[in-house]
């Protein structure tokens, strides 16, 4: 007669019992970590170009003080240097601007359509 095969199923199942167990536990941080990073990640962007816009804004300040702008009017190099430097820092900002608004602030519709 056959023998139940019953007993041979539940003991090939407590055989592969630890190897589920261990890749569940190796996994779940993975998944954990990765959905918690995404939001981390966007915040640290954020801080990022907000700290990179109030260093521009002081160079500007700085930049615009009476000793120096007399100093730059001194020198013709100074003065190109100055206008270069100038124009840079404000499209610095206005790309920090940009990736905020475009990057930052993606829609979900944007993101399953594949348009981001």
């Amino acid at each position: 007669m056959h023998k139940p095969k019953n007993r041979n199923e539940t003991h090939d199942f407590i055989k592969r019992l630890p190897l589920l167990l261990i890749l569940t536990a190796s996994t779940t941080p993975l998944w954990l970590t990765a959905c918690a990073s995404i939001n981390r990640k966007e915040n640290s962007i954020h801080s990022i170009l907000e700290k990179e816009n109030a260093l521009i804004e002081k160079l500007q300040a700085q930049r615009k003080q009476p000793e120096v702008a007399q100093a730059v009017s001194e020198n013709e190099s100074l003065k190109k240097a100055e206008a270069h430097l100038a124009l840079s820092l404000e499209e610095l900002k206005e790309a920090n601007e940009t990736i905020k608004t475009k990057i930052l602030k993606a829609t979900k519709e944007e993101v399953e359509n594949g348009k981001n």
